[in-house]
């Protein structure tokens, strides 16, 4: 496993998180180290779309975002392919990022090549998580060859925050800037790989991932990218930009003992201008609310005996409307009409916060037959709690 450990000591998280200023582009110490060209103006860089939705998925806790390595100034190298695959990791509450990247040089001649990494840290006084939005475990290689980051330092003492803006459009809130020095070779393809993970944010109704695009900074579109969300909870939507294209929403059982899991795949061909991905999923307090009434437990978190005292406050529309929640979040078949209809038919309304131009909406999509093995074993108990009271 080759990573480069950007915070695997105590000390540098506290004294990240201690200190006021930006770490940015732009000292003298930092130009001498990289002899970077200079970084490009705000004018060359276009605003991100989805500002209302990352508010709406980040409202009740902000953690972080993923991103492409962003050429500082444009460049003739081309992106042909890129290929992200975004997990979601429980445990850390985070999301663990593996992105391959095709580069093609049609020089003839090695392409020097300056890739900034910038982070997306949480505002101060905002509800923050652990570590604000930081990149973790950082690990990155140009074909064979592992490539160490540079930190740029920020400003020295006189010298003003003059680059601030310039990290902007990627970053309302930047932290670290790291940069990648690489020569890509001429003519043949080179493979670039980056893995890193982050802070997931929530908010109060919807949480998600999203990913910062360096589309329109290379010499030519990018010929297709794709993204692979994989989530252990199967979501009942997903809310995604037009831009992209989902391929596929499956759940598929992982073995005995083991948690299923859901993966969406989506896809986006001849990418000319920056378009960033944004995966929306309902919280639990939005999910969980059936036709007659929420679904308290659906998850499986509740042991034999809770689950039989809170099902005995249903009736029976409840009864069978939880039901079928958990079948429709792992694509079962519905028999009942309406539900079927619901679920399957002409599917959710999107949010709010969600416009019909910029994005789209879809649920899990119905399966043939009842597939007992993704079901954890809470959701077997809470199915079975539901039958045998409706049986009373």
């Amino acid at each position: 496993m080759y990573r480069h450990s950007t915070l695997s000591a105590s000390s540098t998280r506290l004294a990240r998180l201690g200190v006021g200023a930006l770490l940015l582009l732009g000292s003298a110490v930092g130009r001498s180290q990289l002899a970077s060209p200079p970084p490009p103006s705000v004018s060359q860089l276009p605003v991100s779309p989805l500002a209302g939705a990352l508010r709406a998925v980040s409202s009740a806790r902000h953690g972080g975002r993923g991103a492409d390595l962003l050429p500082l100034v444009p460049t003739p190298v081309r992106l042909r392919s890129a290929d992200v695959v975004l997990t979601y990791v429980p445990l850390q509450d985070g999301w663990q990022v593996s992105a391959g990247y095709d580069l093609m040089n049609p020089s003839s001649a090695p392409a020097a090549l300056t890739l900034l990494f910038p982070e997306e840290l949480c505002q101060t006084g905002a509800d923050c998580s652990p570590l604000r939005g930081m990149f973790q475990d950082l690990g990155t290689r140009l074909g064979s060859q592992l490539i160490e980051p540079l930190q740029a330092p920020g400003p020295g003492p006189g010298q003003g925050p003059a680059a601030a803006p310039d990290l902007r459009p990627w970053t309302s809130s930047p932290g670290q800037a790291y940069q990648y020095q690489v020569k890509v070779p001429p003519k043949g393809p080179t493979h670039l790989s980056h893995e890193y993970r982050f802070d997931a944010s929530t908010g109060r109704e919807w949480w998600g991932v999203h990913y910062v695009s360096s589309a329109g900074r290379w010499g030519a579109p990018v010929e297709k990218v794709r993204f692979t969300v994989e989530l252990k909870q199967p979501p009942l939507w997903v809310v995604y930009p037009r831009e992209y294209t989902l391929r596929s929403f499956s759940e598929q059982a992982a073995g005995a003992g083991k948690s299923a899991l859901t993966r969406l795949v989506f896809t986006a061909e001849k990418v000319a201008a920056r378009a960033d991905f944004l995966a929306a999923f309902p919280v639990d307090v939005v999910a969980g609310q059936a036709a007659a009434g929420f679904c308290t437990g659906f998850r499986g978190d509740q042991s034999d005996a809770e689950l039989a005292q809170t099902v005995r406050g249903f009736d029976g529309a409840r009864l069978r409307g939880c039901r079928d929640l958990v079948y429709a979040l792992h694509g079962f078949p519905i028999k009942d009409p309406l539900a079927h209809a619901s679920y399957y038919g002409t599917g959710p309304k999107l949010p709010e916060w969600a416009d019909e131009s910029t994005f789209a909406i879809a649920a899990m999509p119905e399966g043939r037959s009842l597939q007992d093995g993704v079901l954890s074993a809470g959701e077997r108990a809470y199915i079975k709690a539901l039958t045998d009271q409706l049986g009373k």
